[in-house]
């Protein structure tokens, strides 16, 4: 009995003081927000209203909120004192620490040994965290990081900060550590985007090194102007060329209007005092579904901007900078297509471009004829105005009608003759030829007399298919839909007025033509097998396709060259594509190859191009790889071999190492040596070898460097 006694006594007193269930919650009022207090055991002491919550408590403010073991809470000023396993909840935010002062009518406060988690990965600590604002902080000898481990991976220490959790975060007498080494030991700005959506700031800087070039730094700065639109903005400078600037803009406008603009400039001052750089403007507008309008505006200030400052290849072997600006209007089987086109010829100091000013284009889809539903009729013409500022100019009309009566004798073949006529005018005619520059380039001379090309043509088409299924039921494969349609078509032109006409474009050259074509396609169409409620895959397997063209006016070399394209596609990991040129009057006879081969599989990512355009022609191999060794690392690398010349025009290798919160990327370029102009106008022939490396910390952008080594 005595025993059972004890074991009540025990177990009331547990109940009473370790067990007790939360008092009944206290709600302040009077102040701007009213608190409410939940906690184990709440007492008030004392004539100045002081209020004491122990165990479990959680104080609640409008947005904020806050769990610890013990706070005081002075009702009349509204200053509370928190501590053991203090943690602030300030919006979606969470901030921990040992001790926090808060004032409950302003909402301002310091929190020590703080501690700040802000979606979706931002990390700051702090000695002294000053609550300013909602989610607005002072911070004293802190450091940021987007890292979960602890000590991070990297870290920025900071003498001061402002954080601004949807915003930005801005600190002063910073430094940069890798575990726990200074490895950037003093900055005297450092500042990083750190709200949920776009935010503007400044984003991390790049510097580097080119024998070139000289030192360069890119400071680059982001700003989000709305929703819509942004700038990013950064100031490029080269110790041996100059102080130049990049810019990009883009914005998307109400009714499916969108677009960029961008450019890049530099005043060389430390070689000619040039001014150089390019612009670029992209703008597409669906204004309704039968209008569109799309730009696509180039402009650079001289030949070898690209070869000296871009990056790729391709960029950097350009030969022309193009602009073009299209608006399409379809109006029932009529299409109106308006393009104004013109361009920079980047391989020549002479004015030799062939602008279109405007190029006009009306076409008409075929479409039956009134009164003669067996005959179909179709309309093409064009208007252009050429522009140059050495050779022909002039405006040119063309307008090509044409009738088609398709029929299939017994149902096995279509046979669709038809009989057309083509009218073109010029408002020029020539008269001679002349040589201009030193290179002797031949142009036309012209005289201001109208004339009109007149050509009538007729012929026919005839194709057919062929069809059978296979029963496959392999690699997925349920069946496959082998096809064969060849294609016939004889076309025969003549007409008055052929010569003497400005040679534009391959329009000009039209003439008397005495010809037939022929085509073979074989086709295989794969099938996949399907369930109760799915639908099955189907896609081209491969496709031959043969051509070839025979010219009864061609004399003793009646043949055109034939032509083959292969393409070979049979699951998602191999793919081919290829086409040839081959003619039996040359003595090289491949006259074209080009093909391209993918290899696609989890970690491994390959292609090998071929281009051959003939003897003494392009003539290269272009190979590319990426290889994904691990989670953290993937090897990458490409080549492009002129096997003309037995050179490789450029190689490029890299690795790329992610982690949870930083990645680091290297690459190193080879540049065989090229024939350029120098900076300082002279011919001058430099290979290049460049390595660079980017540091990219999660939630912070790049930090990259770079240097090359001219030859």
């Amino acid at each position: 009995m005595a025993r059972l006694l004890v074991f009540l006594v025990v177990a009331a007193t547990l109940l009473r003081h370790g067990f007790a269930a939360a008092e009944t919650p206290v709600r302040i009022t009077g102040f701007p927000a009213d608190v409410e207090v939940v906690a184990d055991r709440i007492e008030e002491l004392g004539p100045d209203n002081l209020l004491v919550a122990t165990g479990n408590v959680e104080v609640t403010r409008g947005r904020a909120r806050i769990l610890a073991d013990r706070v005081e809470i002075n009702r009349g000023t509204g200053d509370s004192v928190a501590t053991g396993h203090v943690i602030l909840y300030d919006g979606d935010d969470r901030l921990s620490g040992s001790r926090l002062d808060y004032n409950l009518k302003n909402g301002t406060g310091v929190l020590y040994d703080g501690r700040a988690q802000a979606e979706p990965y931002y990390r700051l600590t702090g000695e002294r965290m000053e609550r300013l604002d909602e989610s607005l902080y002072k911070i004293y000898r802190g450091t940021f990081t987007t890292c979960e481990d602890d000590p991070p991976p990297w870290s920025v220490h900071l003498g001061t900060a402002t954080a601004d959790f949807d915003d930005m975060l801005i600190g002063r007498n910073a430094s940069v550590w890798v575990r726990g080494v200074p490895v950037v030991p003093f900055l005297p700005v450092f500042a990083t985007a750190l709200g949920r959506q776009r935010q503007t700031g400044f984003l991390a800087p790049t510097v580097g090194s080119s024998t070139l070039r000289g030192f360069s730094a890119k400071l680059p700065f982001y700003w989000a102007i709305s929703d819509s639109q942004d700038l990013t903005v950064s100031l490029d400078g080269y110790s041996k060329r100059g102080v130049g600037a990049n810019a990009e803009y883009r914005y998307l406008l109400g009714g499916g209007a969108r677009g960029s603009a961008s450019g890049f400039f530099i005043q060389e001052t430390e070689v000619t005092q040039d001014l150089r750089g390019f612009a670029h403007w992209i703008h597409t507008w669906q204004v309704d579904p039968t209008l569109s309008l799309k730009v696509d505006v180039n402009h650079t200030s001289d030949n070898d901007l690209f070869r000296q400052y871009a990056d790729g290849l391709y960029e950097r072997s350009l030969q022309r900078a193009e602009s073009n600006v299209f608006l399409t209007k379809r109006l029932g089987p009529w299409n109106f297509v308006g393009n104004a086109f013109w361009y920079q010829d980047l391989t020549t100091t002479h004015p030799v471009e062939l602008q279109r000013l405007p190029d006009l284009r009306l076409s008409r889809v075929r479409q039956p004829v009134g009164g003669l539903p067996w005959a179909l009729w179709d309309f093409e013409s064009s208007a252009v105005y050429f522009v140059r500022a050495a050779g022909s100019e002039g405006a040119r009309l063309d307008l090509h009608p044409r009738v088609t009566a398709p029929f299939r004798p017994l149902g096995l073949v279509t046979i669709a003759p038809f009989v057309g006529a083509r009218a073109t005018s010029y408002d020029q005619k020539v008269v001679g030829t002349k040589t201009l520059y030193a290179e002797q380039v031949a142009v036309e001379e012209t005289a201001d007399r109208f004339r009109t090309r007149a050509l009538g043509e007729t012929g026919a088409d005839l194709e057919t298919r062929a069809t059978r299924v296979y029963e496959l039921n392999a690699g997925g494969i349920q069946s496959v839909l082998h096809s064969i349609e060849p294609r016939v078509n004889y076309t025969f032109t003549d007409g008055v007025n052929k010569h003497k006409n400005p040679q534009w474009d391959s329009l000009d050259a039209l003439g008397r033509l005495n010809t037939w074509t022929y085509s073979l396609t074989n086709r295989l169409t794969a099938k996949t097998g399907a369930g109760p409620d799915e639908q099955p895959v189907r896609w081209e397997l491969a496709r031959l396709v043969l051509a070839q063209t025979f010219d009864d006016d061609a004399g003793r070399r009646p043949l055109g060259d034939l032509t083959g394209d292969l393409i070979i596609d049979p699951n998602r990991y191999l793919r081919l594509r290829a086409d040839a040129a081959y003619s039996g009057y040359h003595h090289d006879a491949i006259q074209r190859v080009d093909s391209d081969v993918a290899l696609i599989l989890r970690d491994l990512t390959a292609t090998i191009g071929t281009r051959y355009d003939g003897p003494g022609k392009i003539d290269y191999i272009r190979g590319e790889g990426r290889l994904r060794l691990s989670e953290y690392l993937t090897l990458r690398g490409s080549t492009n071999w002129d096997t003309r010349s037995d050179v490789f025009v450029e190689n490029r290798v890299g690795a790329d190492i992610r982690f949870q919160c930083w990645g680091l990327s290297f690459t190193y370029v080879n540049r065989a040596r090229a024939s350029v102009l120098s900076a300082t106008g002279g011919p001058s022939s430099r290979a290049d070898q460049e390595f660079r490396f980017t540091l990219n910390l999660l939630g912070v952008g790049p930090i990259g460097a770079q240097a090359s080594v001219a030859q």
